[in-house]
C-alpha cells in the first residue's frame, strides 16, 4: 500500500491552509465593477477601479436584469416565493409572480433584509444614544445626536447582503431568559458562494499587495471589516469579535476624520461592504493551487446499460466537452473508469487513435495499470474522450455481469486521484455486492419490536450506515482534497443509500437519487444535471471557519462538510448553490449579552476554478434587544423554518423519527405560545411551513419500499440546500393554466397566473393545475377540461388520447399562443430553480400518478399526515384567542 501511494504521489495530510492562521474562508470570482480610483497615498491594490460608496446600497434595490430570451417570454414579476401574509388567496385573484428568488415570501412584507437587517428595528433596547458607545468607528461613532436607529440603518449598507447571509431574527435576545421566553432558534443560514441576483454587483476582490500581509486581528485572526473600531488616530483598531487592540500594519495606515472613521473607507470594500474576497498569500498555501478534476466512475453492468444509463452518462459528458464550458480553461483535467464486478481502465493518451482499455479483475490486489494517461488535460485529449465516449455504449451494450464492485471503483479512482484532489462523479444502478464495501442489503420489510425502551424505531435503524466503511475511507478522501457526487440512478426499491450516502455528505458533495430510473423518461433530466455538475464554476481545497463575537459561541454547524478540529468546516469542492448553517447561543457563564450588537463572519479559504488562492468573507452585525415584540416581530421564518427542519433530522437520525416529529410540532407551539392573543405577522406563516416540512418527503411516513433510501436522499440534499429551494419544497407553488388570461400587449412579458393556496378546494374537474416544488412539476388535467384547451396545447383531439409520458414533447407544437406560453411558462421555471433540472410529469385525473399530485397539497389532509392545515393550527395553538391565520399563498 504503500508504494502505491508513492507511485501517485500521495499529498501531505493537511489541507491547503496554514493551520495557525485559524481561518476558514470564502469565493469569489468577479471583480466589484462599481469601484473608484485607489487613493494613490495608500499601498492597496484592488482587482478593479471606479468610485464606490456603499451608502449608496448596492445592494438594496430591486434587480433590473430580465429572464429569459426570445423567443421565451420573460416573466419579470418580483414577488417573493412561499406563503405570504400579503397574499390572502387565489380567490381573491392574486397575481403571482416570477423572477428574482433572493426574498422570500412568509411575513417578509415586514423585513425583507436589505443587507440582512430589517429596517423597522426601533431602538437598541436600554440605549437611544450613541454617546454609550466609548471608541469611535467608521460604523457609529460618538455622537449624542445620532440615534440607535441611525447606526441601525447604516448597518443594513454594510451587513453582507441578504442572498448570502439569512439570519433567523435580524434582532437577537441580549439575555438568556429572553431567549427562553421566545424559542426562537438564533441563527445563520450562510450560501457563501452564492450567485448575486441579475442587476446586483459581484464580490469586490481585495489584494494587499506586495506586502504578503491580509489584515486580522491578531489573537481571534478574524478579517478586518467594516465594524471594526479605530483608535489613535488610525494608528490602532479594535476587533469587533473580541475587542483586541491591533496595531494598524504602516502600508495599512490612514488618518481619521473628524468622526473617527478613516477617510479612505468607501474607497476600501474591506471597509465598507459586509462580503469581500481576499486574494490569498502564500502562508495561506501547502502547495501550488492544482487545476480542476472531474474523474467519471461509471458502472456498466447489466442494469445499468439495459436502463439507459450508459448511453445517458456518454451523451450528456460529450455534451459538456463540446460547449467548451467546463472550468479551468486549459487547466482542467479528465478521466474515466467504468466497472461491473471488474474495473476497466481508459489510456486516453491524445497521441492514440483509439483509447485503449485495460481491465484489472483481482478486486483483492487493486492498483493502477496506468502510470499516466488516466488523468488527461480536457483541452488536449477532447478528441480521445469524445471517441471513447462514442464507443462506450456500444462496447457494453451486450454485457450480462448483473453485479458490480462500486466499492472497489472508488477505491481505485482515489488511487488515481489522490496527488491532486478534485471531484468524483459516480453513476451506479444498484447497490455494490462484490468487492471493497460490498453491502448486504438489510431487510428494510421487517418491523421493528413492540418495546419502545430497548428497540429503536426500525426505520431510524435503517437510515443509519449498516457499517462504517464508506464513512472510514472519508477521512482519506477529504485530506486529499477528493469530493465525491453520486449519482444513484436505480430501478431497484432498496440500495441501502443510508450505508453509501456519508461518502458524499462527509466530502461536500451531492447526491442525486432517481428511482425507477429509465432513460426515457428520465434521461433529459439526468443529463441536464450532469451537464451542470460538470460545467458550474466551483471553489476547490475548500475550508471554512465561523466566528462570533465576544459572550457568543456557535453550538451546532449544518451542511455537507467534514468537521475538523474544534470548529474547521472541510469541504473539498463545493459551489453556489449550497449552504451552510450555524445555530449560536450566549456562553455558559453570560446571562446578559456584553454587547450591542452581535457580529458573525463566516469565511472560505479556497481555490477558484483559475487556479487562484481565494478568500470569501462574510460579515453581519445584529443588534440585541430586550424587547420580546421587537424580537418576535424581526423573525425571519424561512430561515428559521430552515433551522428547525436541520434540528428535526438531526434529532431523528440520532433518536427516532418520530422524536423528530414532534419537535417540529412543538418547536412551532413554543414559538406561537406567547403570541396567542395576537401573532406576530413575521410568525403568521410559521405553522404553515412547519406543516409543510412534515408533510415533505424527509419526515412523512411513507409505506413504500424505497422509504428509506427516499428519506436519506432528502436529508442529504436537505443539509445544504439553498435557502429559496427549501421554502419551494416545504410549500410548492400551484397555478391554474386554463384560467390564466395570458394575452398582452408585450408578447415577451407577462404576468403569471394567480398563484393557488394548496388545497383541492381551489380545483375544479375542468381545470388545469401546474404544481412545481422545485425538484419536479406536475401538469394535473381534469375529465372535464374543454377539449379545445387540449387541442391548443398538446394537439391532440381528447384527453384520452394524450399519453402522459409523450405529452411534454408537443406542448405548444401547434403554435397557439396559450401553448406557446406555457412552453415558456415551463422554461422559465426550470431555468431559475436549477439545479436540479425539474422534470414535467403530466397527470390526467384517475391516473396512478396523481397521488403524488395531491400529497403536495399540504393544506388538506394527506396520506402519511392526517392533519388539514385547520387541524394542525388548532393542535399548536390549543388555547389561543387569535383567529387562525388565512391560508396564505405566495
Amino acid at each position: 500500500m504503500k508504494s502505491s501511494q508513492s507511485r501517485s504521489g500521495m499529498a501531505p495530510n493537511t489541507f491547503p491552509f496554514q493551520p495557525s492562521t485559524g481561518t476558514g474562508q470564502t469565493v469569489s470570482k468577479s471583480p466589484f465593477e462599481n469601484l473608484g480610483t485607489i487613493n494613490s497615498s495608500t499601498n492597496n491594490t484592488y482587482g478593479v477601479s471606479s468610485h464606490h460608496n456603499p451608502m449608496a446600497n448596492q445592494y438594496g434595490g430591486p434587480p433590473k436584469a430580465q429572464y429569459g430570451s426570445p423567443p421565451v417570454p420573460v416573466f419579470n414579476n418580483t414577488n417573493p416565493i412561499g406563503p405570504s401574509a400579503a397574499v390572502v388567496g387565489a380567490a381573491q385573484g392574486t397575481s403571482a409572480s416570477y423572477g428574482t428568488f433572493q426574498s422570500a415570501g412568509p411575513s417578509m412584507t415586514s423585513q425583507v433584509y436589505s443587507n440582512r437587517v430589517n429596517t423597522n428595528l426601533g431602538f437598541i433596547p436600554g440605549n437611544t444614544q450613541v454617546s454609550n458607545f466609548e471608541t469611535s468607528s467608521n460604523l457609529m461613532q460618538h455622537q449624542t445626536s445620532i440615534s440607535s436607529q441611525s447606526i441601525i440603518s447604516e448597518i443594513q449598507h454594510l451587513n453582507s447582503p441578504s442572498y448570502f447571509v439569512r439570519p433567523t431574527v435580524a434582532k437577537v435576545p441580549n439575555s438568556a431568559s429572553l431567549k427562553q421566553k421566545a424559542h426562537i432558534p438564533v441563527g445563520l443560514v450562510f450560501q457563501p458562494l452564492a450567485n448575486p441576483p441579475p442587476g446586483y454587483p459581484e464580490v469586490p476582490t481585495v489584494s494587499f499587495g506586495s506586502s504578503g500581509i491580509i489584515v486580522r486581528c491578531k489573537p481571534c485572526r478574524t478579517y478586518i471589516n467594516p465594524f471594526v473600531k479605530w483608535e489613535a488616530g488610525g494608528r490602532r483598531w479594535v476587533c469587533n469579535m473580541c475587542g483586541f487592540s491591533n496595531e494598524t500594519p504602516s502600508f495599512y495606515f490612514c488618518g481619521l476624520d473628524e468622526q473617527g472613521g478613516r477617510t479612505d473607507r468607501y474607497e476600501r470594500p474591506e471597509l465598507s461592504i459586509g462580503s469581500v474576497e481576499f486574494i490569498a498569500t502564500a502562508e495561506y498555501m501547502v502547495r501550488p493551487p492544482q487545476p480542476p478534476v472531474y474523474f467519471i466512475v461509471l458502472d456498466v453492468s447489466l442494469p445499468s446499460v439495459s436502463s439507459g444509463l450508459v448511453e445517458t452518462v456518454c451523451s450528456a459528458i460529450k455534451a459538456a466537452l463540446l460547449s467548451d464550458s467546463i472550468p479551468g480553461g486549459g487547466r482542467a483535467l479528465i478521466g474515466i473508469i467504468t466497472y461491473d464486478t471488474s474495473i476497466h481502465f481508459y489510456n486516453l493518451n491524445p497521441n492514440l487513435s483509439q483509447p485503449q482499455m485495460l481491465i484489472v479483475s483481482d478486486l483483492s490486489d487493486l492498483f493502477l495499470p496506468l502510470s499516466d494517461d488516466i488523468l488527461v488535460n480536457v483541452a488536449d485529449s477532447t478528441q480521445s474522450i469524445i471517441n471513447l465516449l462514442d464507443n462506450l455504449p456500444t462496447l457494453w451494450r451486450n454485457n450480462r455481469v448483473v453485479e458490480n464492485c462500486m466499492g472497489s471503483a472508488i477505491k481505485v479512482a482515489f488511487m488515481a486521484m489522490r496527488h491532486i484532489g478534485g471531484k468524483m462523479i459516480l453513476f451506479a444502478s444498484t447497490a455494490p455486492t462484490v468487492g471493497d464495501q460490498a453491502i448486504k442489503i438489510r431487510d428494510h420489510t421487517r418491523q421493528g419490536g413492540k418495546d419502545s425502551e430497548k428497540v429503536l424505531d426500525r426505520e431510524v435503524e435503517l437510515l443509519r450506515p449498516a457499517n462504517d466503511g464508506y464513512s472510514n475511507f472519508v477521512h482519506a478522501m477529504v485530506r486529499t482534497y477528493i469530493s465525491v457526487d453520486l449519482f444513484m440512478c436505480t430501478s431497484q426499491p432498496y440500495v441501502d443509500l443510508p450505508t453509501i450516502a456519508p461518502i458524499v455528505k462527509k466530502t461536500s458533495g451531492d447526491l442525486i437519487y432517481i428511482y425507477g430510473f429509465n432513460a426515457y423518461l428520465h434521461g433529459q433530466k439526468l443529463r441536464e444535471d450532469i451537464i451542470s455538475v460538470l460545467t458550474k464554476s466551483s471553489a476547490w481545497e475548500a475550508c471554512l471557519r465561523f466566528r462570533v463575537s465576544r459572550g457568543w459561541k456557535i453550538t451546532n454547524w449544518y451542511g455537507n462538510f467534514y468537521f475538523s478540529g474544534t470548529d474547521l468546516l472541510l469541504a473539498p469542492s463545493c459551489h453556489s448553490n449550497q449552504s451552510y448553517s450555524i445555530v449560536i447561543d450566549m456562553e455558559d457563564n453570560v446571562t446578559v449579552a456584553p454587547d450591542p450588537f452581535v457580529y458573525i463572519q463566516a469565511a472560505l479559504l479556497h481555490t477558484n476554478s483559475d487556479g487562484e488562492r481565494r478568500i470569501r468573507v462574510h460579515t453581519i452585525a445584529l443588534p440585541a434587544t430586550q424587547n420580546y415584540i421587537e424580537l418576535a416581530s424581526s423573525m425571519d421564518v424561512q430561515a428559521t423554518v430552515s433551522i428547525i427542519c436541520q434540528q428535526a433530522m438531526d434529532i431523528s437520525l440520532h433518536s427516532k423519527l418520530l422524536d423528530g416529529r414532534n419537535y417540529l410540532q412543538t418547536i412551532c407551539s413554543q414559538i406561537l405560545l406567547p403570541q396567542s392573543n395576537q401573532i406576530a405577522e413575521s410568525a403568521k406563516s410559521l405553522p404553515l411551513y412547519i406543516l409543510g416540512v412534515l408533510k415533505c418527503p424527509a419526515f412523512k411516513d411513507c409505506k413504500e419500499a424505497s422509504q428509506s433510501d427516499l428519506r436519506i436522499y432528502h436529508w442529504t440534499r436537505l443539509a445544504s440546500l439553498r435557502l429559496e429551494s427549501q421554502v419551494i419544497l416545504f410549500y410548492p407553488r400551484l397555478f391554474c393554466l386554463s384560467s390564466w388570461n395570458h394575452q398582452q400587449e408585450n408578447e415577451q412579458s407577462l404576468v403569471l397566473p394567480p398563484i393557488l393556496n394548496l388545497t383541492a378546494e381551489q380545483m375544479t374537474q375542468s381545470a388545469a393545475y401546474l404544481l412545481e416544488d422545485g425538484e419536479s412539476m406536475y401538469l394535473w388535467l381534469g375529465r372535464a377540461i374543454p377539449t379545445s384547451f387540449i387541442q391548443q396545447i398538446f394537439g391532440v383531439a381528447s384527453l384520452d388520447q394524450l399519453h402522459p409520458d409523450y405529452a411534454e414533447t408537443v406542448i405548444g407544437s401547434t403554435g397557439g399562443s396559450l401553448g406557446i406560453k406555457i412552453a415558456g411558462l415551463l422554461h422559465n421555471i426550470r431555468e431559475q430553480r436549477k439545479p436540479p433540472f425539474m422534470k414535467l410529469y403530466v397527470i390526467r385525473q384517475g391516473d396512478p400518478l396523481e397521488n403524488r399530485f395531491f400529497q403536495s397539497l399540504i393544506e388538506d389532509k394527506t396520506q402519511g399526515f392526517m392533519l388539514s392545515y385547520q387541524d394542525f393550527f388548532n393542535k399548536v395553538m390549543p388555547r389561543t384567542t387569535a383567529a387562525i391565520p388565512q391560508r396564505y399563498a405566495h
